[in-house]
């Protein structure tokens, strides 16, 4: 009986120590391990050899803008791909997922689980090696709205290299296989729906529905009729059968946003059908069975809203089995410039000639506190895009308040009709509260005195607001 031939492995990382010990381990387990040290050294081999797994580091020369995954999923789409990166990014490991790679780890890697990965992924791999091959397809991302609520759609990037965010990543990477509810919590614009959707796109679950509903967008009268649909005569105006949101998501994921804001007595109707899996159109009495996995997500602290009756125990408790806490981009230094210069790619039209940031701009991107976080840097990129006139986006070029960020942080450059009525209160109240603490000197005691509130109540307010009472204190 001929002996068969061990499975072959390619692994490619630009990290020396790194990438032979991987090899060493793997070699150990039985496995031929071929390495390489870049990109187009990888695509050489490929063209070679036949591999039974292709091991890859994403930050890597010849790789940084997925060269070889793009390639490897192209023209060896029978070879199934892990990608290992110290560096990860909401936006790679999107793509990575549309490319359809095997895994996305995160370094530091334990051995034990990185040949758990590796065996899973060979033992997925089809039985196809010298069939023809044909390129991924185009994950369909529609963009309709309907009653506040949005099928999947793609979503600007979210680049992480900070603490913070590598802490989410790594929990993202690990609730993603699993049904336990997730509950997002962080300031607005801080991309609570990107890890929701980065959740989903990593799940058994990801060929199924994402369902997003807004909580803030579907009249109360109507919540139960889009929610869980209705039968045709059910009440004025139902002229047929329509089916929810909720059938929508039906073995995918239902993303609540703004969960914070439901009412009370909608909250008690969500609950049931998150406990029992099941809901009832309205006008029909036979219940519809689903599985469904919910994520929320809201600005606001839940345990504070539970605290004061605004928000049910019960229903916190459905679904915060896994809470993941967004960072505001204030304590994400490292990621700004990054994000500056990802959303100007993103935005800059055909023809244009502008290549960057000067160094006073990228200045006074690292002095703002960002109260509209990563939203609020992307709609900054934007304008300033429109106003640039050389080949980098000047100091001049940006809003007042990045100008002079020290005197002005508090301002509010945006054009108040163009957003919503909870917006302009929330924007106000920052506003009110941030010269409150400068002409106390951050003094909350003497702030909440002035403001009628207990000190109990202006730290709330902060915390809510993301404001920090020590950066206005005398040196």
């Amino acid at each position: 009986m001929t002996k068969q031939s061990p499975q072959r492995i390619l692994v490619a990382d630009d990290e020396p120590l790194y990438r032979e010990t991987t090899a060493e381990f793997l070699r150990e387990e039985g496995f031929e391990c071929i390495c390489v040290e870049n990109a187009d050294d990888a695509i050489t081999v490929l063209k070679e050899m036949d591999f039974d797994l292709i091991l890859t580091d994403l930050n890597m020369p010849g790789n940084l803008k997925l060269e070889l995954l793009r390639e490897g999923r192209e023209t060896y789409a029978h070879v199934p791909m892990i990608v290992i990166t110290g560096v990860p990014s909401i936006s790679s490991a999107i793509e990575s997922v549309r490319l359809g790679i095997t895994d996305y780890l995160l370094k530091p890697i334990k051995l034990d689980e990185l040949l758990v990965a590796v065996k899973r992924a060979i033992e997925q791999k089809p039985s196809n090696r010298g069939a023809p091959i044909t390129g991924p397809q185009d994950v369909a991302l529609p963009t309709q709205t309907v009653h506040g609520a949005t099928t999947l759609h793609r979503v600007p990037p979210v680049v992480g290299e900070s603490d913070g965010m590598r802490e989410v990543f790594e929990i993202v990477s690990k609730v993603a296989q699993g049904n336990a509810n997730v509950l997002v919590t962080g300031e607005s614009g801080t991309g609570k729906e990107v890890i929701a959707e980065m959740i989903h796109r990593l799940s058994a679950r990801s060929e199924r529905g994402f369902q997003v509903i807004d909580c803030t967008a579907i009249p109360d009268t109507l919540f139960e009729s889009v929610l869980f649909g209705h039968t045709q005569g059910a009440f004025t105006g139902a002229i047929k059968d329509q089916a929810g949101l909720l059938r929508a998501a039906d073995g995918g994921t239902a993303f609540f946003d703004e969960i914070g804001e439901l009412p009370m007595p909608l909250q008690a109707k969500l609950l049931r059908v998150v406990q029992s899996q099941t809901f009832t159109a309205v006008g029909s009495d036979r219940p519809a069975k689903i599985d469904t996995r919910f994520i929320c997500a809201t600005n606001r602290n839940l345990s504070d809203e539970v605290e004061a009756g605004r928000f049910r125990q019960d229903l916190f408790y459905r679904l915060a089995v896994i809470h993941i806490q967004l960072p505001p981009l204030r304590e994400r230094g490292q990621d700004i410039v990054r994000l500056a210069e990802t959303f100007l790619q993103q935005l800059l039209p055909a023809g244009s000639n502008l290549e960057g940031f000067s160094e006073e701009a990228i200045e006074s991107f690292l002095r703002y506190r960002w109260p509209g976080n990563v939203r609020e840097l992307r709609n900054v990129v934007e304008r300033s895009i429109a106003l640039a006139q050389g080949t980098n986006i000047r100091r001049e070029d940006l809003p007042v308040p990045l100008q002079n960020p020290n005197d002005t942080a508090d301002q509010d450059w945006v054009d108040l009709t163009e957003i919503s009525r909870d917006e302009a209160l929330d924007r106000a109240d920052r506003d009110y509260l941030t010269k409150l603490l400068r002409k106390h000197q951050g003094v909350i005691a003497r702030a909440a005195r002035q403001a009628g509130l207990s000190r109990q109540g202006m730290h709330k307010l902060l915390n809510r607001h993301g404001i920090i009472a020590d950066d206005f204190r005398s040196p």
